[in-house]
């Protein structure tokens, strides 16, 4: 089934409040230079044209909302009082667990034709494999040279 523009839909549905009324007060503000720039003004200060508190509670609240959305994170909230130099979102993340897979790993080394003075080539078509200690060692040595 085919939904046009579900990206979009998609992407609008991901988005929390804050950011769409962020979103708003910045294509607001582009109007509002653009109509004050036909007018002959040509310098702008961003003080002049945007409520930076608005903005900054507004990026807390979108910060907020997308944290409590993560599957890793139990509660998240805005502790903004005003004051600065305190701190103004508090997040509590779920306890993880760590899983740990063991598989066995088996390195296998290519073994490469020789060539005698005699003329005769031996050529194998096998494989051999490594001990662990061989493979750490072979490991260390192809790195060593590699950077040689």
């Amino acid at each position: 089934m085919f939904v046009p523009d579900a990206k979009s839909i998609y992407e609008r549905y991901q988005t929390s409040e804050s950011e769409l009324k962020l979103h708003d007060m910045i294509k607001d503000t582009v109007e509002k230079i653009a109509e004050i720039a036909h007018k002959d003004k040509t310098d702008f200060t961003s003080a002049d044209m945007i409520d930076m508190d608005e903005v900054e509670s507004l990026v807390k609240n979108a910060i907020v909302q997308q944290l409590a959305m993560r599957n890793d994170i139990k509660m998240a909230e805005n502790t903004d009082i005003g004051v600065d130099f305190q701190p103004d979102i508090h997040v509590e993340a779920e306890k993880l667990t760590e899983l740990k897979f063991y598989c066995s790993l088996k390195v296998q080394r290519e073994i490469h034709p020789t060539f005698d003075e005699d003329g005769e080539d031996e050529f194998f078509e096998d494989t051999e494999e490594l001990s662990d200690f061989e493979a750490l060692e072979y490991r260390g040595s192809y790195i060593q040279h590699s950077w040689i």
